[in-house]
């Protein structure tokens, strides 16, 4: 008692219908009470046409209850969160503006918008209810590589350059503007020299790119001496206190990049232990956020210089969740006022 009927249980009830059992005796033979026997008659009669008399007549069929029970489960439990409108809104942004599902919803809730959570969306995704969107439209769709145990040495081609320990603790706290992370993003193998250099800074996340003609010394020192000729030399040792970088060959000439053009101290550099990009974890991260752009693989020759200041602009107003769902431009607006 108290258990649903089987199917086993719904051929019987067909085969002792069409023996002329009443419903009374069925329900003993399953040991069933008789309003169960009622609703499952309900449920699997169907009207069909009589080969003898062609006249229709109601006739139970098991296989047509089966059916409807099924269709009944798949509806059962809680309804989708997430309409067919928000659904074509969220495939809008996360396609055509490149956001993660973190920053739709952000950037929903400033309008008055919060239609679920980033986990519900993800969860969307994997049943398959957001038909339109792929791996390769998240960020973050490949588990990440475990860190290795390895020891943290200098490298030996930057002997007598500060390193990343010797940085002042106000660059650890983030708590002061004006300290930045500096690498290159390059472009496919025999698809040109042309490379882009990146800077963020740590507190706001502004994000600076410049397009380089190579992976040069030369180079990153000239897109240096340009953005201090366009702030000023007061305003550029202000904006910019500290640099960290890698050991890339392309930042080796240290010596200059601390000097300014008339020889006086601008900022100071700071490197990274050897193979531990991690110590620059702010500038990594944000270079996926360029990749959404500039795919791996991809010719820089080809991006024009405002196309690279577009993905500049969709960098600094891309909502942040640990500015509380504010870009970094919105971010040090604020902390400006």
């Amino acid at each position: 008692m108290g258990k649903q009927l089987m199917i086993e249980n719904l051929y019987q009830i067909e085969r002792w219908l069409k023996e002329k059992k009443t419903i009374k005796e069925i329900a003993v033979l399953l040991e069933k009470h008789e309003n169960t026997i009622r609703k499952e008659l309900q449920r699997g009669t169907i009207e069909l046409l009589d080969s003898n008399t062609w006249l229709m007549k109601k006739v139970y069929c098991a296989d047509v209850s089966h059916r409807k029970r099924q269709a009944a489960r798949k509806k059962q439990g809680r309804k989708p969160k997430l309409s067919r409108d928000t659904i074509k809104e969220i495939e809008k942004i996360i396609i055509d503006e490149k956001y993660s599902p973190d920053a739709v919803i952000m950037r929903l809730s400033k309008v008055g918008q919060k239609p679920c959570c980033t986990k519900t969306i993800y969860n969307s995704y994997k049943r398959g209810q957001l038909k339109q969107l792929r791996p390769c439209h998240f960020a973050y769709d490949k588990k990440p590589n475990k860190s290795k145990n390895m020891a943290r040495r200098p490298s030996l081609k930057n002997i007598g350059a500060k390193m990343i320990t010797e940085r002042p603790k106000e660059v650890e706290d983030r708590k002061e503007y004006g300290h930045w992370e500096m690498d290159t993003v390059l472009g496919g193998r025999g698809k040109g020299k042309e490379c882009l250099l990146s800077l963020i800074e740590r507190k706001e996340r502004e994000q600076i790119i410049v397009k380089l003609k190579d992976r040069k010394q030369e180079s990153v020192i000239h897109a240096i001496n340009d953005m201090e000729r366009e702030l000023g030399k007061e305003a550029f040792r202000k904006k910019f206190k500290t640099i960290t970088m890698d050991n890339g060959v392309e930042f080796l000439d240290w010596r200059r990049l601390e000097l300014s053009t008339d020889g006086t101290k601008r900022t100071k550099t700071f490197f990274c232990h050897a193979f531990a990009s991690s110590e620059r974890g702010t500038n990594e991260n944000n270079h996926r956020l360029i990749r959404r752009w500039i795919p791996k693989g991809a010719d820089i020759s080809k991006y024009s210089d405002d196309e690279i200041k577009r993905i500049e602009d969709w960098c600094n107003n891309y909502p942040r969740r640990l500015h509380g769902g504010f870009s970094s431009k919105e971010y040090g607006l604020q902390n400006a006022a």
